[in-house]
This record gives C-alpha cells, sequence and structure tokens, in this order.
C-alpha cells in the first residue's frame, strides 16, 4: 500500500469509528429514557352516574362489538355501602371519590356499621370521621384540578367531589 492509500484508509476508518460511537451514545440516552418512569401529567376521571358494568357488558353484547368507552375505561370502583349491596348516592360518592366505603345517608366519612363482606371493619373512635377525597388530595399534592359536568344534569355522586 502506498503512503496515500494508507492515510486514506486511516480517515476512513477513524470517521468510521467516530460515526458508530455517536450512534452509541444516541441509543445509550433513549435506552436511558426508556426506563425512566414517567409520572403521569393528566388523569381524567369519569363518573358515570347509574351505569353499572352489567349495563356496559349488555351494551356491547347488543352491538355485538366494543363500544367506544372500552378504549377509555382502565378501572372501576365498587360502590357498594359498608352495610348493603345496593347502595343511594352519599356512599357511593364516597366510596367514587375517597376509597372509602360509607353507610347510607352519609357522604364522606367513615362507617360506623360495617357488614358487607370484604370491607375492613372500623374503630369506633373513627366512625364517621371525615375522609379527604381525590380533590382535595390532589390539591395537597399542589397539583391543579379541574371539574367538568354537564349543567343540566348535576347528580349527588359527581357534586360530592366539589364538598
Amino acid at each position: 500500500m502506498n503512503k496515500m492509500s494508507k492515510k486514506v484508509a486511516g480517515f476512513t476508518l477513524a470517521g468510521a469509528v467516530a460515526i458508530s460511537s455517536m450512534g452509541l451514545a444516541a441509543n445509550k440516552e433513549d435506552v436511558q429514557a426508556k426506563d425512566r418512569k414517567k409520572e403521569p401529567t393528566n388523569v381524567i376521571m369519569m363518573v358515570m352516574d347509574g351505569t353499572s358494568a352489567g349495563a356496559t357488558t349488555l351494551s356491547r353484547w347488543y352491538k355485538g362489538e366494543n363500544l367506544a368507552i372500552n378504549e377509555m375505561v382502565a378501572g372501576g370502583v365498587r360502590t357498594h355501602s359498608a352495610e348493603s349491596a345496593i347502595t343511594d348516592s352519599a356512599p357511593a360518592a364516597t366510596a367514587l371519590a375517597t376509597g372509602n366505603k360509607s353507610n347510607d345517608k352519609f357522604v364522606g366519612v367513615l362507617p360506623a356499621v360495617v357488614n358487607s363482606p370484604g370491607v375492613k371493619p372500623v374503630s369506633a373512635k373513627d366512625a364517621h370521621k371525615p375522609v379527604a377525597n381525590v380533590l382535595e388530595g390532589a390539591n395537597k399534592g399542589k397539583r391543579r384540578v379541574s371539574f367538568q359536568h354537564p349543567k343540566s344534569s348535576m347528580r349527588h355522586q359527581p357534586a360530592f367531589l366539589l364538598m
């Protein structure tokens, strides 16, 4: 190999190494970005007052295909009260907004009577103790909160979130 060919080969090899190392560095950043846990920037809570899993299942069977809501629903809440499988709006709203069961006719407080299967008993000193709801927790965590509802149909369960 002559002197000129060796220089060209050397520069070519050096350039190839430099370019490939840039590619590896770029890939390293992508891998690191994928390993990081992303915190959600927005949480949307849809309250379908009066709509049960059974009603949506029946609708899906009748239609013969998935509903548009199937793309959106990520979870559900069992809204029965601490004392009954059939509940009214107050304890259902408490379950939705706080994650705690309550008694019929009570909203935003822990239950005094617990006899529903799977519901943990509450001590007598904690009976009727107020519990924070989702919006209060978000505000305490310095999160912005927005509440949307159709003006013509303000129902009990979504209204509890505003208390």
